[in-house]
């Protein structure tokens, strides 16, 4: 299964005080079980560094994440034909229009993971939290 992961599901995994902490977790840990392919943007990546390195999480630390991360998942691309998509249709948050493009390019994305259902309600693709997710599929399987 393809699931595109939006930039606050890699924010949950290091800050324990987030909503979906421990559900986000669960997805990355459940990739050695299942048959997941984790798909997120190089944008995310440099928004998640930016974000927590604001909040004080040790450099290392975060490179160490972010290398994890790299080994982990495949990218989908956010270049011109991406960026283009999302300034053509009228989404509250261009952000998140963006990722969604860069999901519907990167083909067979089967689910996007957010904790902003609302800012993909316009989205083609099925969109859950990481608790929707894990309920629906981590728990099926037994892996949770």
């Amino acid at each position: 299964m393809k699931v595109f992961l939006d930039t606050n599901i890699l924010l949950d995994v290091l800050d324990a005080s987030r909503p979906f902490h421990a559900s986000s977790r669960r997805i990355f840990a459940s990739v050695e079980n299942l048959p997941l392919e984790l798909v997120l943007t190089g944008l995310s990546l440099v928004n998640t560094e930016y974000v927590l390195r604001r909040q004080g999480v040790p450099k290392a630390k975060l490179r160490a994440f972010l290398g994890t991360l790299c080994a982990l998942c495949s990218t989908a691309s956010t270049d011109l034909p991406q960026l283009q998509g999302a300034l053509g249709v009228d989404w509250p948050d261009f952000e998140d229009a963006v990722q969604y493009h860069a999901a519907l390019a990167h083909g067979r994305v089967q689910v996007i993971i957010t904790n902003d259902v609302h800012g993909f309600r316009r989205s083609k693709i099925p969109v859950m939290t990481p608790g929707e997710f894990e309920r629906k599929f981590l728990e099926a399987a037994g892996t949770h």
